[in-house]
């Protein structure tokens, strides 16, 4: 048991304010964690991922493959999701997913069809060392400045009109 020094009021406290808006698109990424687990139905396996670069960096993401599966339609789809992720990361063949840890790819992200606010991986692509490049050539060029006009002379007045002379005949 940890005790407090003294009570925590939770409606007392400032609310924290955080930026985790869902992530979406192709990320430079790599699985820090991950771990096979049993399920109702057969074996899964969970992986945490790291995404290495670019504005969402250092953020995570959880995902979840089934291996084996009573279903063969979720065994399949699984399965297919795993052979992809392992040809992401250059290998073949595995008997641990430890050895899928620390190697970098591409990440597809999205948000979760059942919870729409959690990010969840959606494909997984080889990495490619030239995404910081190309996301870089996507983006906007930067607005530049207009340069100032040059000094204008100013323009002679115009001719006087004679006095009682027609406008038109200057």
């Amino acid at each position: 048991m940890a005790q407090l020094e003294q009570t925590f009021e939770a409606e007392s406290a400032e609310k924290r304010v955080s930026n985790f808006d869902v992530i979406r698109g192709i990320h430079p990424a790599q699985i820090i964690e991950s771990d096979a687990v049993p399920t109702k139905s057969g074996t899964g396996a969970k992986f945490t991922f790291e995404i290495i670069d670019g504005p969402y960096k250092s953020r995570k993401v959880w995902g979840f493959i089934n291996v084996t599966n009573s279903s063969p339609v979720a065994q399949q789809i699984g399965q297919s999701e795993l052979r992809e992720l392992c040809e992401a990361v250059g290998l073949s063949r595995i008997t641990d997913t430890t050895e899928l840890e620390f190697k970098p790819l591409m990440l597809r992200c999205g948000p979760d069809k059942q919870d729409p606010d959690r990010t969840v991986p959606k494909g997984y692509k080889p990495f490619d060392p030239n995404w910081s490049r190309a996301v870089q050539a996507q983006r906007p060029a930067p607005a530049r400045q207009a340069a100032p006009p040059p000094a204008q002379r100013a323009a002679p007045p115009p001719p006087q009109a004679a006095a009682g002379a027609r406008p038109w005949a200057r």
